[in-house]
């Protein structure tokens, strides 16, 4: 029974560093089920956000969802110590508690409490192991305590700088076409763009979606983080980007021509970008597409397009076209914007908010 503890406590151990190796070190998506830190988000978001959906208020249900990101990093970070400290305290006790101490009695809890002050490196003295694989063991504990804690000072800055940087463009975004940005508003002030300035724009999109991509696969965290104000996000942005794109690609006026393949590149990545963001988050979205909340407004889109000058025939092809594009990511952005309680603006190339700052060229 002991050497069974003893090799659960390794097994514990490996899990835990491999885990902890997967999710600050390795800069890539991890492919394989079973993951602890995957399985600890699943297990702490839904009761989170069953809890948060009984908010009425919508200012009160979003500061709510804003602690979730932050503090389960933190009890994350508890619980990978955790793990560490009762992996190596079943080890200490699997090999039969070779440890000399100031009383007679040995229990598990002298393993425990020998491993605390190890992983911690506190270094109190009133228990000390009295073999030489005991000693081994104190020692690796003693070095795995003290990359952990290099792990945490390590971890926590990179995070909230690749925060930062996502956020930046959320808020150029909502300055420049109104809070949340709808392709209305962004179409709008496109028609004022030069060309150049134009491809210039989408040049930038497609850097955001890129640095997107990489950032949510490296750290699936960050997809819990909110932004500053409750009508802004990352997933609102990217929504705007891809309506705003498709609508470009298939717009019938020649305003967008020298920007169209611009645009199309622009979709395709950020297509990917939801598709890749939805599987890393482990939501499994419907096929076919769906209506967002607020609806789609087909009617704003077919007089957007008709006022372009398009003949029946033509509309009801164009739009066939506009629906095929919403094909590949409308499910994604719905079961995104479903499971995370991000609300997204209806499908519509008419409503536009007003932008917080007027922009003249």
């Amino acid at each position: 029974m002991r050497i069974g503890a003893a090799v659960l406590g390794a097994v514990l151990i490996l899990s835990v560093l491999l885990d902890a190796f997967e999710t600050v070190i390795l800069p890539r998506r991890v492919t394989h089920r079973f993951r602890l830190t995957g399985l600890f988000f699943a297990v702490t978001w839904q009761p989170y956000r069953a809890l948060a959906k009984k908010f009425k208020k919508k200012s009160l249900k979003d500061s709510f969802l804003a602690y979730f990101g932050p503090a389960m990093i933190l009890v994350l970070l508890v619980f990978w110590a955790i793990g560490i400290l009762l992996g190596f305290a079943l080890i200490h006790w699997g090999l039969g508690t070779h440890i000399r101490q100031a009383t007679g009695s040995r229990k598990f809890s002298d393993d425990l409490y020998f491993s605390g002050t190890t992983f911690f490196t506190l270094g109190l003295g009133d228990l000390v192991p009295t073999t030489g694989l005991e000693r081994a063991i104190t020692v690796l504990e003693a070095g795995v305590g003290l990359g952990f804690l290099a792990i945490v000072i390590s971890y926590v800055p990179v995070l909230y700088q690749t925060f930062s940087e996502r956020e930046v463009f959320v808020n150029r975004l909502n300055i420049l076409t109104g809070s949340p940005p709808t392709p209305g508003a962004i179409l709008s002030r496109y028609e004022l763009y030069t060309p150049s300035e134009l491809r210039s724009l989408l040049e930038d999109w497609q850097v955001w979606i890129a640095q997107l991509m990489d950032s949510s696969q490296s750290f699936p965290v960050l997809c819990h983080y909110r932004s500053q104000h409750s009508d802004q996000s990352w997933l609102t942005a990217l929504t705007a980007i891809l309506d705003t794109s498709a609508l470009i690609c298939h717009d019938p006026d020649h305003v967008f021509d020298e920007g169209k393949h611009s645009a199309q590149l622009v979709f395709t990545l950020a297509a990917h970008a939801a598709q890749d963001i939805c599987s890393v988050l482990g939501f499994r979205p419907e096929p076919g597409v769906v209506e967002r909340a607020d609806g789609t407004h087909h009617e704003h889109l077919l007089g957007w397009l008709a006022n372009r000058g398009l003949d029946e025939i033509d509309l009801e092809s164009t739009m066939g076209s506009i629906d095929s594009y919403r094909h590949h990511y409308e499910t994604f952005i719905s079961s995104m914007s479903a499971s995370l309680l991000i609300d997204v603006p209806a499908f519509c190339p008419v409503c536009a908010p007003e932008p917080h700052l007027a922009i003249t060229h």
